[in-house]
Formats: structure tokens, C-alpha cells, sequence
């Protein structure tokens, strides 16, 4: 029996906007993922939520119920110790859905980083590495070998589109009073 492929999309969204569930949805197509979970950080060390992790989680929820595809909100950073970083949360994940084969889905900006990232090496043992591009960011192919090679080839690349859309310009837009149909699911 195939494993189940279950892609993961890390993120605080604060909030969730069509930008996230566009990547999640093209990943999903792309590498062929049976669903991806969109993980809510709890604490993430890079920035501080506007929103608390139980409303970002709502927001999650209601963004994926709105994708119309096989992505789902998923809690599970919130309920581990410390700070939840990727490592933990694909053990975790590993350890609640024993036998599927997991996809961490990571930027283009993030992934020179990935070989210095707390427990990179167990991350790796246990997930393959999607490389999603970002707006702005673009990695050479020279790098990106260098990269997956050092990442012991579990690193492939995603060429696929993505809206340039943050979370910061949506609640610059809400706190202006501005509208931001578009931007996000109609529920959120």
C-alpha cells in the first residue's frame, strides 16, 4: 500500500491569506500530496504574531475550508514544548500519523539556512524538502545543488506559482480601514 503524502506548510498566519493557500494548493498538485497541513507556529523565533495562536489556528481552518482543496489546519506546534521548531513538529506529526510520507515545504529565501536549522539532520530523516520559490528570492542552480547535496539529496524544487501577497500588507490594509477582497478567504 502507498504511504499517504502529506505536505507541510509552516507559518504564523497572521493571518491566513490566499498567498498561503495558492502555494499549498499548487505544492499539492506539483508533488502529487494527498493533503497538506498547514501547521500553526506557536512561537516563532523570527517574529511576533499580532493574532493568538488559537485565532490564527481559526483562521487556518477557515481559510482551508475555503480552498476547496486537500488542505487542513493543523495545532499541533501549539501543543509542543518550547519554541516548535521543524524538526520537532515533523517527529511529532510522525509519531501521529505513523507511516505517511511527509513533504516539508520550505521558501526559497529559508533554504540556505536549512543546513544550520536545530535537528536539520532528523528533519531530513524524516521529511523530503519541497523548495517553494518566494517572491524576490531567487536561488541559482549552482546553489541549489550545493545545498541539496549537502542536504544529502532530500531537497527538490518546486517551480510553481506564487502570489505576492504577505500578511503584513493585509493588516496594513485592514488596520487603514482599506479592503482586502482577494486577499483573503471570505470566511477569515
Amino acid at each position: 500500500m502507498t504511504p499517504r503524502r502529506t505536505g507541510i506548510l509552516g507559518g504564523s498566519f497572521d493571518p491566513i491569506h490566499w498567498g498561503h493557500l495558492r502555494l499549498a494548493l499548487e505544492a499539492a498538485q506539483a508533488a502529487r500530496l494527498d493533503r497538506v497541513l498547514l501547521v500553526v507556529s506557536k512561537d516563532p523565533p523570527h517574529k511576533q504574531p499580532d493574532t493568538p495562536a488559537a485565532q490564527r489556528l481559526e483562521m487556518a481552518a477557515l481559510g482551508a475550508g475555503a480552498s476547496g482543496g486537500p488542505l487542513e489546519a493543523c495545532g499541533i506546534e501549539l501543543e509542543l514544548p518550547g519554541k516548535g521548531y521543524a524538526a520537532q513538529v515533523v517527529a511529532a506529526l510522525a509519531r501521529a500519523y505513523p507511516g505517511e510520507a511527509f513533504f516539508y515545504l520550505v521558501g526559497s529565501d529559508l533554504l540556505p539556512t536549512l543546513p544550520y536549522w536545530k535537528d536539520s539532520a532528523q528533519l531530513l530523516a524524516l521529511a523530503q524538502v519541497l523548495c517553494v520559490p518566494r517572491p524576490g528570492w531567487r536561488l541559482e542552480e549552482g546553489v541549489f545543488q550545493r545545498l541539496s547535496a549537502a542536504c544529502g539529496g532530500r531537497v527538490e524544487r518546486l517551480e510553481i506559482p506564487v502570489p505576492e501577497i504577505s500578511s503584513t500588507q493585509v493588516r496594513q490594509l485592514l488596520r487603514a480601514g482599506e479592503p482586502v477582497e482577494g486577499l483573503i478567504p471570505q470566511p477569515v
